[in-house]
């Protein structure tokens, strides 16, 4: 009986989570410096951009882990993620994902709409 519980509880905590995550983000805004960041992202994806480069896309995790995503636009540095960028749309490639030891979020976004990548 102990064992079942045990299940249930694992497979309703997945299906809560999978339930919660978000399916889109609401914009995007560009910034000129981390600093600039305000403590709660929101559903925005933040563009750092500096001499007119962009360097960096931050978010906040789709799954509602409460971390964030920088992800690594200059591509004299590697990992590089590439965007799309149309007025308030925003597509990114390759895949973002997050380690396993944290909440092992793996995902596409593509004209703000998150499609999740389930293993």
């Amino acid at each position: 009986m102990e064992a079942r519980i045990i299940i249930k509880n694992t497979l309703v905590g997945k299906l809560w989570k999978r339930l919660a995550r978000r399916k889109n983000y609401s914009g995007v805004e560009v910034i000129e410096s981390v600093n600039e960041l305000p403590k709660n992202l929101g559903a925005r994806i933040f563009l750092v951009s500096r001499g007119g480069i962009l360097r960096w896309a931050i978010m906040a995790c789709p799954c509602k882990c409460g971390d964030s995503i920088n992800a690594n636009l200059m591509e004299s540095h590697s990992p590089c993620w590439q965007v799309k960028w149309r007025g308030n749309k925003i597509s990114i490639k390759p895949s973002l994902w997050v380690s396993e030891d944290k909440c092992g979020s793996h995902f596409w976004i593509k004209s703000n709409h998150v499609y999740w990548v389930d293993n």
